[in-house]
Parts: C-alpha cells; sequence; structure tokens
C-alpha cells in the first residue's frame, strides 16, 4: 500500500545573540569621548544608553564624558531579520580628571628693580585658585599675588592652579 505523506510545519524563531562595547577607554577625563564599538553578531542596529547623565552622555552614538565618577554604559541592538533584540550588561569605568596648561599671560616685556606686577593667567579649568610662585626669590618674590623685582637678573615664575572639580591641579 502506498503510506501517506503527512506535512508538518513548525516556527523558526530568531537567534537570541549577546552584546558589549569592546572598546571601553583606558585612561577617560573629563572633556573627552569616544564612539562605542560592539562585540556583537546580530543583523540588529546598534546604540548605547548611558544610566550615568551627570557623568557620561550620549549624543549621535558618541559617548561624551561630562562629569567626573563612574560612567555606566549599556549596549543595545534592535531585532534583525534573523536576530532578537537585546540588551548587554552594564559597563562601567571611572572617568578621572582632565589636565589642562596654566600660564602667566601678561609678562611684563622690560621689568625694572623695584618694579612689580600681578599675573594674569591663561587657564581653561575649573579652580578658583590660582597662584605663583617663584624659584629665584633674589630676583624677583611674590607676595599677596604680586610679583616684585628684588634684584637684577633672570626672574623665573612658575603658575600653579589647585584641582578644580573636573580639572587636575596644575
Amino acid at each position: 500500500a502506498a503510506a501517506l505523506s503527512t506535512s508538518f510545519s513548525l516556527t523558526v524563531n530568531q537567534e537570541t545573540t549577546a552584546i558589549s562595547i569592546n572598546n571601553l577607554p583606558a585612561t577617560p577625563a573629563f572633556g573627552g569621548n569616544f564612539t562605542p564599538a560592539y562585540a556583537y553578531a546580530g543583523d540588529g542596529t546598534t546604540s548605547t544608553a548611558s544610566s550615568t547623565t551627570t557623568i557620561c552622555t550620549v549624543t549621535s552614538g558618541v559617548v561624551n564624558f561630562v562629569g567626573v565618577g563612574t560612567c555606566t554604559l549599556t549596549a543595545h541592538a534592535t531585532a534583525g531579520a534573523h536576530y532578537a533584540a537585546v540588551d548587554g550588561t552594564p559597563q562601567s569605568f571611572s572617568v578621572g580628571q582632565a589636565t589642562t596648561a596654566i600660564s602667566v599671560n601678561n609678562i611684563p616685556s622690560s621689568p625694572v628693580f623695584n618694579g612689580n606686577f600681578t599675573p594674569a593667567y591663561a587657564y581653561t579649568g575649573d579652580s578658583t585658585t590660582l597662584t605663583t610662585t617663584s624659584s629665584t626669590t633674589t630676583i624677583c618674590t611674590v607676595a599677596s599675588g604680586v610679583v616684585n623685582f628684588v634684584g637684577v637678573g633672570t626672574c623665573t615664575l612658575t603658575a600653579h592652579a589647585t584641582a578644580g572639580a573636573h580639572y587636575a591641579a596644575v
């Protein structure tokens, strides 16, 4: 006798996969940024979200460091044709203070013995304490923020800034 054929159907579901950010920066600092790259084998659209927006934000796919502290990011991928949507495990790292430079930007062009000047600074940090010291105190001294020329010769000054909320001391 002829065998009867029975047909049956089954549903093939989307595969699940994992996602993570695989290029977290080694030494992130305030004011910096990076574009995440993903360890992901699916066919969905990838993205990143921050759960610590006072430290790091995500704009147009770029992670921006807007504070100092712990940044926590989570990678996501939408569902594609063959792979299901996936949320990664939150990944955290520390964002440190930025470094900057400081200098005295109003050094007199023709200083003379018994003269003085009050330093002004070229500085882009957030310290509220900017000072100057002299390493040649027989030529120039600093008192109450004023540089005094007490001798004749080369005056060597160093500008300083204490650490602020987002910038390291310099």
